[in-house]
């Protein structure tokens, strides 16, 4: 019982790290995009779009770990 547990715990490691990384790289893009924007309007813009993105990535974190 106690090797079912732990391959369990092991994978949810796995997903969490990878989930993450991929997020990291994510945000990465993100400000990148944001410093490429001169017009403050459309830069407005794409942070509310940002925002939505970043809201939904920390909904699949906070999912992974329930």
């Amino acid at each position: 019982m106690r090797e079912i547990i732990d391959s369990i715990k092991e994978r949810q490691n796995r997903e969490m790290l990878k989930l993450l990384d991929e997020e990291s790289k994510k945000e990465k893009e993100r400000e990148r995009q944001l410093q490429t924007i001169a017009d403050p309007q459309e830069k407005k813009r794409l942070e509310k779009i940002l925002a939505m993105e970043r809201t939904r990535a920390h909904a699949k974190i906070q999912n992974l770990i329930e």
